[in-house]
């Protein structure tokens, strides 16, 4: 069967029956998938990574990153937050609905940007605001080029707001030297396959920085291991019956 990423169920059930002659239901199809691991995911991507001029300056990209010192490289990305930010969903009872205010149309967004190194996430900032030209260009000068030393390979995403004037002087007259990753990077298709990541040499930048996640990973399951346990279904139950939940 072609490998149609979009097809539904009940689509492939009619497909079956089409080319094969033999009729499933949707829900046969289902316990076919889940019995073999297929789960039911997408990731979508941009359909501009097809492009040839694209395709070869990720390639030149993914033999570069072979050949640099992961111990010199530091990623520079930026995450936010906004007061818009809540929970859509709630619980009450049957026949009621679970209201909660949400602030709607003048919200304030919150800017948080630092670079990762393989060992410690260092010069962090936080911005009152979305992250704008003017905004990086004193993030780079004020507290990215202190913590600069000679040799250091600077990795930022390709974005407009990365690229005023005087960012990539403020770098080069500390000693490093600044690329800017391939257009439309990362690649979600490459995400959760370290095996194919590596092969691509996309990956191979990332991978220096694995080791740095263990000792945080090792403290959030000894954490988990010693939280008080959870709730049994009948117990929960039991505490709505009473409503003492």
């Amino acid at each position: 069967m072609k490998e149609t990423p979009d097809i539904t169920l009940s689509e492939i059930a009619e497909r079956l029956h089409r080319e094969h002659g033999q009729r499933f239901a949707p829900s046969v199809v289902h316990r076919f998938f889940a019995r073999r691991g297929i789960t039911f995911k997408k990731t979508a991507y941009a359909a501009e990574q097809d492009r040839p001029d694209v395709v070869e300056r990720r390639r030149l990209w993914a033999e570069l990153c072979t050949r640099l010192d992961p111990q010199r490289l530091a990623f520079i990305d930026e995450t936010g937050a906004s007061t818009k930010m809540a929970r859509l969903y709630g619980r009450a009872r049957r026949g009621r609905r679970c209201c909660a205010p949400i602030p709607h149309g003048h919200w304030k967004t919150t800017t948080f940007v630092g670079a990762l190194r393989y060992d410690a996430l260092t010069a962090p900032m936080v911005l009152d605001g979305p992250m704008n030209a003017a905004g990086f260009l004193a993030y780079v000068e004020s507290v990215l080029v202190p913590t600069l030393r000679p040799g250091d390979i600077v990795a930022m995403d390709n974005l407009p707001a990365h690229k005023p004037q005087g960012v990539r002087r403020a770098i080069e007259a500390a000693g490093a030297s600044l690329l800017y990753l391939p257009p439309y990077s990362p690649d979600p298709r490459l995400r959760g396959d370290k095996l194919q990541s590596h092969r691509n040499g996309l990956g191979q930048t990332q991978s220096a920085l694995e080791e740095s996640r263990g000792p945080h990973r090792r403290r959030t399951l000894e954490r988990h291991r010693h939280s008080p346990p959870r709730f049994h279904r009948h117990r929960m139950r039991k505490l709505l019956r009473h409503r003492r939940l």
